[in-house]
């Protein structure tokens, strides 16, 4: 009989895919949430499992069963159509590499709310209304069901699939499926980590019970003059709305004091020779971007990377889309969302125990927590920031040397 502790023997150690319990043909595991939030697998069947080692053998933190990729190219743009860059997190390529497969027959996977917004899940688009539901930023981890098996019944049918997810998700479904597709493209989202599921539903909890009604409408990444600052933007069944600067909120500080476990220990970096990145495209936001760049748009860039050659096929073939090349030499030591996993921040075992114990809305009003957050955590990431350039210069040197 297997033991949890052959799964994963400490929260680090599972990103939470739900890919064991998804492969177990008789049922012996289930994904519970912890007091965080966040989903482990548990034995609910013990006396079911006949010891076949699936569940151990197809996690992604364990193995891989594809090779990773490296940076081939990388560029700049938006969309041509600025209602589609304001509905967008960014520049909206995601949308229209998804209308894209939609438009020659195939089927777009991506994350969307639930119906009452409280949380979040992978699901399956045909139309151009379902592909709509998969705008904007989720920054917590989102339920996969059966989003597994859909996949690869899909392709098993001949349809063209294009599976847009985080790193740890897309590991997860060539684990799952086992062996390569023609008709498969992938996006890896450019990752610094998710919040828990419990701290989303809370605040979206509280700002009901403040508004007394139901969210009919919710994004985290609302544009008011521009791309940033972000907002975040409730609507509500008694024609109420909430809108507030996103740093000014309590889901900002979950997002960044409440991590799983395992982003901390992510292996799904470019640094990380033996597992690495998986996806054809690699998708985020473009903050850098400068009025005087071809690409520059005021609601906001996406800053792409393209992976495989299949990921470059897929992008000669867009149209309605702005983009220019951008240089790629030594993004690999230099950006920390794709070559390293997340810090945590100082303090974070106490935000977690308050939470625990409180909610969110105390953990994230503790003083403590609020001091460290605006002046010690700066002077540590600057500290970091420099280490981080001299890793640079000493490894170019020697390298070029």
């Amino acid at each position: 009989m297997i033991k949890l502790q052959e799964i994963y023997s400490k929260k680090e150690n599972c990103c939470g895919c739900e890919l064991c319990a998804e492969s177990c043909a008789r049922g012996v595991l289930s994904m519970e949430p912890d007091t965080d939030g966040f989903l482990y697998p548990s034995i609910v069947k013990a006396d079911n499992c006949v010891d076949c080692k699936r569940c151990i053998n197809v996690c992604p933190m364990k193995s891989s069963a594809v090779p990773s990729n490296q940076l081939i190219t990388g560029y700049g743009g938006h969309a041509v159509d600025e209602t589609d860059i304001r509905k967008s997190s960014s520049g909206g390529l995601s949308t229209i590499l998804g209308r894209y497969i939609i438009n020659n027959g195939g089927v777009v996977y991506g994350v969307r709310y639930t119906e009452d917004f409280h949380s979040a899940k992978y699901s399956r688009a045909t139309t151009y209304e379902d592909l709509d539901l998969f705008r904007t930023s989720k920054y917590f981890q989102a339920s996969k069901g059966d989003i597994f098996k859909q996949v690869k019944s899909d392709l098993n049918n001949s349809k063209i699939v294009l599976f847009v997810g985080l790193p740890c998700d897309i590991a997860a479904l060539f684990n799952f499926l086992s062996c390569s597709y023609d008709n498969l493209y992938t996006i890896s989202l450019i990752c610094h980590g998710v919040t828990s599921p419990k701290a989303h539903d809370q605040f979206c909890g509280k700002i009901e019970s403040d508004a007394c009604s139901l969210i009919n409408a919710f994004t985290v990444r609302h544009k008011v003059k521009g791309f940033k600052p972000y907002y975040i933007k409730a609507s509500f069944e008694n024609g109420c709305e909430y809108l507030k600067p996103f740093v000014l909120t309590d889901y900002e500080m979950a997002f960044k004091y409440l991590k799983r476990p395992s982003c901390s220990n992510c292996k799904f970096k470019l640094l990380n020779k033996e597992f690495g990145f998986k996806a054809d495209l690699l998708i985020g936001d473009f903050h850098g971007q400068k009025p005087t760049d071809l690409f520059y748009n005021q609601w906001g860039s996406s800053l792409f990377y393209v992976c495989s050659p299949r990921g470059q096929a897929l992008l000669t073939n867009i149209d309605n889309l702005v983009y220019s090349e951008i240089s790629i030499a030594g993004k690999e030591w230099s950006s920390p969302s794709l070559s390293v996993p997340t810090k945590k921040l100082l303090f974070h075992n106490l935000f977690a125990s308050i939470f625990r114990k409180y909610g969110l809305e105390k953990a994230s009003n503790s003083y403590v927590l609020r001091f460290s957050y605006k002046y010690l955590q700066p002077r540590i990431k600057w500290y970091h920031s420099f280490l981080r350039r001299v890793q640079i210069r000493i490894f170019h040197r020697v390298y070029y040397w």
